[in-house]
């Protein structure tokens, strides 16, 4: 499983710590990663768990791991601070080339990115890449979770 922008990769050390799976994070903030290696120290998972300090792009032209089964981007692909800021379509065609054939894709919008308007355009720019398997909106965050398989 990837996180990209995974922050402290508390989702990654806790997926790791119920199901033994091997997670990798990725995010550029130094500070945030260093508190997720502290916290998989302490729950004996950090051989399961690789946490990096790294921007999204300089992992995807690193030689590091690729097929993935499972990617998470939760409201990633356009941070407020900069870090990472790509078109919707440039982040579902970097995801879909990170994951396995019918891996899956965990990805949440931004507020922005919410609206019925956007919802289609995500839907559009799937094909091809992904299928929609859910697609969620949650109106008290504005977000829309869509849970999309690799073609």
């Amino acid at each position: 499983m990837l996180d990209l922008g995974c922050n402290n990769g508390f989702m990654l050390i806790y997926a790791a710590y119920l199901f033994g799976c091997q997670t990798v994070g990725v995010d550029h903030n130094e500070y945030t990663i260093n508190i997720g290696k502290k916290c998989a120290e302490y729950l004996e998972v950090s051989k399961l768990v690789s946490l990096q300090s790294k921007t999204i792009q300089d992992f995807v032209h690193s030689k590091e791991e690729r097929d993935f089964t499972k990617v998470i981007s939760f409201a990633t692909h356009h941070t407020n601070d900069g870090g990472y800021r790509v078109e919707i379509s440039d982040h579902l065609k970097l995801v879909h080339q990170l994951l396995k054939k019918s891996g899956l894709f965990f990805f949440e919008t931004h507020m922005t990115h919410s609206s019925e308007e956007n919802q289609s355009f995500i839907i559009e720019e799937c094909g091809g890449l992904f299928k929609v398997i859910r697609n969620i909106y949650f109106q008290d965050t504005n977000r829309r979770f869509f849970l999309l398989k690799k073609i």
